[in-house]
């Protein structure tokens, strides 16, 4: 049934294409023509600039953990492509471009219509705001750092000179930061260095002086447990440093997880999940139904049925889709990225194993704290000045190391990125996309010539066509080509013992009432037309007679349709221009009614 219903209303359609074609073609070729106008003329044209670099790094990239152990000096914060692709769109950057290219000239005379509605003029922070949002950043899937940085303006040279402004002015504000970093950094390196030095040199002279005075040398034992306390002591810091790196790992990913856009992780979960895929080809599939439903045939029952199903689809989707969201961090991991998954719970363990081997080097260095303790007089005092005498040689090649490694570093700064591909002015726009546009005026001049003709049958009150007629009524009782026809439907009421009948005609039929007047008098039918002067004499003369008689009525607002409906054995309505609701009035409240349509 629902399949006959669907036919049904596909052949209303390509019913009202074929009868109102003039209409669909000139509409259908008026939209195209637009769009093909809109395209060439009115729409705002994009270009599109865009740089390939690729991130290396350079300075603040080194891990100093062991120096935060060792002292209040913690290093520098690692520098990665995010940041510092966060620093080529910062306000310092973008304030040389506004002002330099006069990107507010540029905009507030590039103003599309709907702005220039709005009044909108650009200032210097909305200026900025523009080239934040334009400016994009797009890493390569085989490569994160090599990324292709683009814009799109209204101009291909501002396009390419936006791009290669910001390069240019990120490096230079970079460059300042970071050097302006390393050398507070190197400065802070001097100073413990130095302080580290005169403490290692004032140990070194109170151990000298201490070995004279107490006439101590190193003997065998004391040196192994000194040196075997440096080594494990060393170990501790090594630890330390791998800990610091797990911990960053492990923070980085719960943060990928936390920052992860809410549009992004719902795609990773449907991914991963077959039960809402499942779901989710079960809602387009209805969709698509309700949708054609309610174009074709939008006050069917159906459309009721399909929303209330969808709406519940939807709510058990949204709960799932939830369900899978609030799950914790592994589960999470799990269910979208089985390798990220491996990586995090590695990273899990090892910050175990970590900490296990950390209490036994804490362990071991107390038990030989415990056995100096032990030891009496002079030996006791001499083994703590060795102790940290060697602590100090640690410390001193540490911040030696690394003060040199640091000169060194902004001796050869280099740029982070390199130009994988140089920007260049584009040759042709980007937008809008004229094949794109072309398909999308194409089909949108096809839905919309179908909604006008459709919408033009819906709003016709008149039967207007045989086609309308079987909408409303089904076929016709008499279907006729031309008045002289009118004949069969006088040998049918003779054949049928109608002797009184009456025929309805609508304002547009009206003309064929004195020729049908005499094809029903040659059939020897009376007709019956109102006298002013004896109407009821006319009427009642109307009831008692037994012969055949026709009464032709103009209209049911008609003084014949009043007065002798009711009396009559059979009325014909002449269908052809009818409005509907009077041609439905007549049906309902008449009894043997019989419908003549007129072909031609």
């Amino acid at each position: 049934m629902n399949d006959s219903k669907i036919n049904n209303d596909i052949s209303n359609i390509f019913y009202a294409i074929k009868k109102n074609k003039i209409l669909f073609i000139i509409i259908f070729l008026l939209i195209l023509f637009l769009t093909v106008v809109y395209l060439k003329y009115i729409a705002v044209k994009y270009w599109e600039a865009k740089q390939v670099i690729e991130y290396k790094g350079n300075i603040s990239t080194q891990d100093f953990s062991g120096l935060a152990i060792l002292g209040d000096l913690a290093g520098q914060s690692n520098s990665n492509a995010s940041i510092e692709l966060n620093r080529m769109k910062s306000d310092i950057v973008l304030k040389k471009i506004v002002d330099e290219l006069n990107i507010i000239d540029f905009l507030n005379n590039h103003l599309s219509l709907y702005q220039k509605l709005l009044k909108v003029k650009y200032s210097e922070r909305s200026a900025i705001k523009y080239l934040k949002n334009n400016i994009q950043f797009f890493p390569s899937k085989e490569n994160a750092n090599i990324i292709e940085m683009k814009i799109r303006t209204m101009d291909p040279t501002y396009a390419a000179s936006i791009i290669s402004l910001t390069y240019k002015y990120y490096n230079e504000y970079t460059r300042a930061i970071d050097l302006e970093n390393s050398e507070k950094y190197i400065a802070q390196l001097e100073e413990k260095f130095t302080q580290v030095s005169k403490e290692l040199d004032n140990i070194n002279k109170r151990i000298i002086e201490f070995q004279a005075k107490n006439k101590i040398t190193d003997d065998g034992l004391n040196k192994y447990l000194l040196d075997y306390y440096m080594n494990i002591y060393t170990n501790l810091l090594s630890l330390e440093k791998q800990k610091t790196e797990y911990e960053l790992k492990k923070i980085n990913i719960e943060n990928n997880i936390n920052n992860m856009d809410s549009d992004l992780k719902k795609l990773l979960v449907f991914n991963s999940n077959s039960q809402l895929k499942a779901l989710k080809s079960q809602i387009i599939d209805l969709n698509i139904e309700l949708e054609t439903t309610k174009l074709l045939s939008p006050q069917s029952p159906k459309v009721v049925e399909l929303e209330t199903t969808l709406k519940a689809l939807n709510k058990e989707y949204n709960d799932l889709l939830q369900e899978s969201l609030n799950q914790n961090k592994l589960a999470f991991l799990a269910s979208i990225d089985k390798d990220l998954y491996k990586e995090y719970t590695t990273v899990i363990s090892s910050l175990d194993n970590i900490d296990t081997l950390k209490a036994t080097y804490i362990g071991i260095l107390n038990k030989i704290d415990d056995e100096i303790n032990k030891s009496t007089g002079p030996t006791y005092e001499y083994l703590k000045l060795k102790k940290n005498q060697k602590v100090l040689e640690l410390k001193y090649q540490m911040y030696l190391s690394n003060l040199e490694n640091e000169k060194l570093k902004l001796a050869t700064y280099k740029d982070k990125f390199i130009v994988i591909d140089k920007v260049y002015i584009p040759q042709s726009s980007v937008a809008p996309n004229k094949k794109m546009g072309l398909a999308i005026g194409f089909v949108f001049s096809i839905f919309f010539a179908l909604f006008t003709v459709n919408l033009k049958e819906t709003l016709n009150t008149k039967i207007d066509d045989i086609y309308k007629l079987k909408e409303i009524y089904g076929t016709p009782d008499f279907l006729i080509n031309k008045a002289e026809d009118f004949s069969k439907i006088a040998v049918y009421a003779k054949l049928n013992n109608k002797k009184k009948i009456g025929i309805l005609f609508s304002k547009s039929t009206e003309y064929l009432k004195e020729e049908i007047s005499e094809i029903f008098f040659f059939y020897n039918f009376s007709i019956i037309a109102i006298h002013k002067d004896k109407i009821m004499e006319h009427f009642d003369k109307f009831k008692k007679s037994e012969d055949y008689q026709a009464v032709l009525m103009e209209n049911i607002n008609s003084f014949e349709y009043i007065l002798y409906k009711d009396h009559l054995d059979e009325l014909y309505i002449v269908a052809n221009k009818y409005e509907i609701n009077v041609f439905k009035e007549v049906l309902n409240k008449n009894k043997n009614v019989k419908v003549i349509y007129i072909k031609g």
